[in-house]
């Protein structure tokens, strides 16, 4: 017959537990980090469509402000320009500029602070599609012989040579009526009466007949008179020579002003001002020809004319250069141009506004509008390609702004009535400040993710210790239920085989019967001591364990447990004493404490010293006095009463041996419940491993502390410190 092997238990693992706390933890935390990551995309694509939507607003807010102040400065300049025009030259009169003129160029000037309207305003300019300038009139850098004189015949030709060379009064008419015989043309026939007048009779007339040079006769006649040796500068030279610059220039243009300049120190008032204006009208439209020269090859002008459409380029590349505006215009009975052919047909009024001019009004309409600009962006401004203002003026010039360091968030062509193209684009200044809101929700989540996340790990831990602490107390109170059934069964075989051998008879002799009886009630000392042990441990762990206090006198007390464990200290050979200091031998030293607790925690330091101390060895218990003075409570006894003084005093009750000792590692845990020095395998001496716990429970309640001194090879000793304020 085959008996089954009992089933083998398995242990317990702490895997599933742990996997049970932190698991669910971590799938929280792993989806709350997707979602975060997903709600901080999805805000990132709402502030885009947020800024998509402030920057509608602002480029209609913008469009509306520039196209109202571009438009205010051109109606202002061609005000101005008109009234310059008029006003410098010499045969008309009235007051320039005029009070509302004035009035009005005060309040720009007001609202642009920075500039000098005067020093800004240009004429206007009109081109053909083809590219040809109609004005400011245009004129070759050298002069070309007119028409008339390029269809000369041979014989027209030399009779207009011999009149030239003719120099008296009488030859000047026979040799003209010569050169008339030749039927020439119109144009001819008054330029060979113009050959011989007078400069002064040139002078204030409009004559923009051309010599056979290319050169009129009045800009020779302005010459002459102006390089005379008693020249002065009179209204009609001056009229001529606005006639001459304005209208007709030539090259001869510059040194005829330069020339009157000369004269103006010796030139009325009204005559120098009249001068002062007619030099600026021709310095303004010498400003218009460069800026025009780039304009007349622009596409625009010859593919894409439009009579309702109008439109803006600037006016070369150069940081300075102006943006023109254009406005389709068809041209009917011009003047002519250098062949005598008429500027008509389709082409361009072109109006010029400064560069900073126009860069001071965008940046006035940003500004104005900047509550619309997310506070998470910047903005910069574009006019017909070219980067105006920005509102991070401090790090980078608008010309040197790069969309690529700063990444843009929206971009908006508008276009103004005026025709201007421009352009705003909102680029990410501080991400952070875009996701301040989400940031500030996924830090929140976070920390509660966080603080989940600790929990479980402190969870965890804690659990994690419960169970090695469960598995060790399991361990223990095995050991222990495993000791107390040894040391119950040993004193109870020994009290049964003597009381057998009593019963039975065989043991003979009244000195061996006594002997037994010594032995038995030893045991049963033994036994109701552990028992005890354990009654009071059990009620620790139940919280139900009673002190009954009351005044004890300790010396008594001290004497009367030295005589209880004297039998088992002789059964083990060794020698128990007890040591009481002189002045209180022989008194009643009264503490208020529960006597009976004392003495079971006594009795189980003098157990355990006994049980660790080698033959023939001293376990040597006590008392102590520390910072105290007796009080005498009665003189006339013979046994004094004495107590304590409340003031800063102790009573030190010491067990004392000269055992092994504890390592001082373990001089914490020995006072745990169910633990006993060394392993178990190892251990000689008997004992369940909760007579210290029982002692320090005990002590605690007195409130007094237990200590311990020991080292390895040099025994140890336990004080129990109670307080002497009764």
């Amino acid at each position: 017959m085959h008996m089954a092997a009992a089933p083998t238990q398995r242990k317990p693992t702490f895997f599933w537990q742990g996997l049970l706390i932190l698991l669910p933890v971590l799938v929280l935390a792993v989806v709350g980090l997707i979602s975060l990551r997903q709600d901080e995309r999805s805000a990132e694509a709402d502030a885009h469509t947020r800024a998509a939507e402030n920057l509608q607003s602002l480029a209609i807010a913008m469009r509306d402000s520039v196209d109202g102040e571009l438009q205010r400065f051109l109606t202002l300049q061609n005000v101005w320009m008109i009234g310059l025009r008029l006003a410098s030259q010499p045969s008309v009169s009235g007051e320039f500029p005029d009070v509302k003129l004035k009035a009005d160029i005060e309040k720009w000037e007001r609202d642009y602070p920075k500039y000098k309207f005067t020093d800004l305003a240009v004429p206007n300019a009109e081109i053909l599609t083809n590219g040809e300038a109609i004005d400011p009139p245009d004129f070759p850098a050298a002069p070309t012989p007119p028409k008339w004189f390029l269809e000369f015949s041979s014989l027209q030709k030399n009779s207009w040579e011999n009149l030239r060379a003719a120099k008296t009064q009488k030859e000047i008419e026979s040799r003209r009526q010569i050169f008339l015989d030749g039927k020439p043309s119109g144009e001819a026939q008054q330029a060979a009466f113009n050959l011989f007048r007078p400069p002064e009779e040139m002078a204030g007339h409009s004559n923009f007949q051309f010599t056979e040079s290319g050169i009129t006769f009045e800009e020779i006649a302005c010459y002459q008179l102006l390089s005379a040796t008693n020249a002065q500068l009179t209204t009609d030279l001056l009229q001529s020579i606005w006639w001459r610059v304005i209208d007709q220039p030539s090259f001869l243009s510059p040194k005829l002003l330069q020339l009157a300049q000369t004269l103006t120190n010796r030139a009325g008032a009204n005559l120098r001002q009249k001068f002062f204006w007619t030099q600026q009208f021709w310095n303004r439209q010498s400003q218009v020809r460069e800026w025009i020269a780039p304009l007349r090859k622009i596409s625009d002008s010859t593919n894409h004319w439009n009579l309702a459409s109008s439109f803006s380029r600037w006016a070369g590349d150069s940081s300075n250069a102006p943006l023109a505006f254009f406005e389709p215009t068809t041209f009917v009975n011009m003047s002519n141009n250098s062949n005598g052919n008429p500027f008509e047909g389709k082409g361009y009024a072109i109006k010029f506004v400064p560069r900073e001019v126009v860069e001071t009004i965008f940046e006035k309409a940003l500004s104005e509008n900047k509550f619309l600009i997310p506070k998470f962006a910047g903005a910069i401004v574009f006019a017909e390609g070219k980067p105006l203002c920005r509102t991070d003026k401090a790090n980078l010039s608008p010309e040197s702004f790069q969309l690529k360091t700063s990444p843009p968030i929206a971009s908006i062509l508008p276009q103004t009535k005026t025709g201007v193209n421009f352009g705003i684009t909102f680029y990410l200044v501080s991400r952070e400040q875009m996701l301040a809101s989400e940031h500030r929700r996924a830090k929140l989540f976070g920390v509660l993710i966080l603080g989940s996340a600790l929990s479980a790990l402190i969870g965890f831990v804690a659990a994690w210790r419960a169970f090695r602490r469960q598995q060790q107390l399991g361990e223990l109170k095995s050991n222990f239920v495993s000791s107390v059934s040894h040391e119950l069964r040993a004193p109870i075989a020994s009290v049964r085989l003597m009381a057998e051998n009593l019963e039975h008879g065989k043991i003979s002799g009244t000195q061996k019967q006594n002997e037994y009886f010594r032995f038995i009630v030893q045991e049963c000392r033994r036994l109701s001591s552990l028992i005890e042990n354990v009654l009071d441990f059990s009620r620790i762990e139940q919280d139900r364990k009673q002190y009954e206090f009351e005044p004890t006198d300790v010396i008594a007390l001290m004497q009367t447990t030295a005589k209880l464990m004297e039998p088992y200290a002789a059964e083990k050979g060794v020698h128990l004493k007890c040591e009481l200091p002189v002045p209180v031998q022989n008194q009643i030293l009264e503490l208020n404490l529960d006597g009976r607790a004392i003495q079971q925690a006594l009795v189980n330091l003098i157990d355990n010293a006994i049980k660790h101390s080698p033959k023939d060895e001293t376990v040597t218990m006590g008392i102590e006095i520390k910072n105290a003075k007796l009080k005498i409570k009665n003189d006339d006894s013979a046994n004094t009463a004495a107590s304590l003084n409340s003031q800063l005093s102790t009573l030190n009750l010491f067990v004392s041996d000269h055992g092994p000792g504890i390592p001082r590692a373990e001089h914490g845990k020995i006072f745990e419940r169910f633990y006993r020095l060394g392993s178990e395998l190892r251990r000689e001496t008997q004992g369940v491993g909760i007579g210290l716990s029982v002692v320090k429970h005990i002590v605690d309640a007195h409130g007094g502390k237990i200590l311990v001194q020991s080292e390895i090879g040099q025994g140890s000793r336990f004080t129990i410190e109670l307080p002497g304020k009764n």
